[in-house]
């Protein structure tokens, strides 16, 4: 009987060494799965927390760090064992990018600023506003930018997928692969609604044309065709 129960003790201690080295030997990273982002890539998420390479050690506390930035509202780093690691992201949502020099600033519908990010940070864009010379919209200018993404996404849809160009102050424009769109200044809700109601014919006219719309007259419309370059 002594021998049974030191046998049974050294068989528990031994399994109790195996189970303790199974929970404390870092296991190499075979796979990091991204969930929840929009607009940052998986790649770039990747190279936030360094796992573009296979980890012999990871601790999720110490990667969840690596997110202190305004555009995330949370983000939860989640080993599954043995030699797995899921990332769940929740971003804020972006209103508009205000493109300055190479950066691109991801700003929320109050101006606030949500994040920085490189031209190939990220898998998808809300409008970008491009032209200007200045970090931050004044708020006179984004009160324009406000009103012009609001009628696009409300009264006009098809044509929301723009850049706004602020490079001509006495213009501002909306910007499309064959369809450059001038807007002039005011009254950008009475313009945008004229847009939706020609702009179908004009992309059908257009064909493989360059198309200039000119709404700085919101009583008429203004039409050029070009060639693409």
């Amino acid at each position: 009987v002594l021998m049974m129960i030191v046998a049974i003790t050294c068989l528990g201690m031994l399994v109790g060494g195996v189970r303790f080295w199974l929970i404390t030997e870092p296991q190499p990273v075979s796979q990091v799965i991204v969930s929840g982002n929009h607009m940052f890539s998986d790649q770039h998420i990747l190279r936030l927390l360094n796992l573009e390479s296979v980890w012999n050690a990871v601790d999720p506390l110490q990667l969840s760090s690596h997110f202190q930035y305004a555009i995330f509202k949370q983000v939860v780093v989640r080993k599954i064992y043995p030699d797995k690691i899921h990332v769940i992201v929740e971003e804020h949502q972006p209103f508009v990018v205000w493109k300055f020099e190479d950066e691109l600033r991801v700003l929320d519908e109050n101006s606030k600023l949500l994040a920085i990010l490189n031209q190939d940070s990220t898998s998808a864009l809300p409008i970008i506003v491009r032209g200007a010379k200045v970090p931050m919209p004044a708020p006179k200018t984004f009160q324009q930018i406000q009103q012009i993404v609001m009628t696009l996404k409300n009264d006009a849809p098809e044509w929301q997928n723009t850049t706004i160009d602020l490079s001509d102050q006495t213009n501002i424009k909306l910007v499309y692969p064959v369809v450059e769109v001038s807007l002039g200044l005011g009254n950008y809700p009475k313009k945008i609604r004229r847009l939706q109601q020609v702009g179908v014919q004009i992309l059908k006219q257009a064909n493989r044309q360059h198309a200039k719309i000119d709404l700085r007259d919101p009583s008429k419309v203004y039409l050029r065709f070009g060639k693409l370059s």
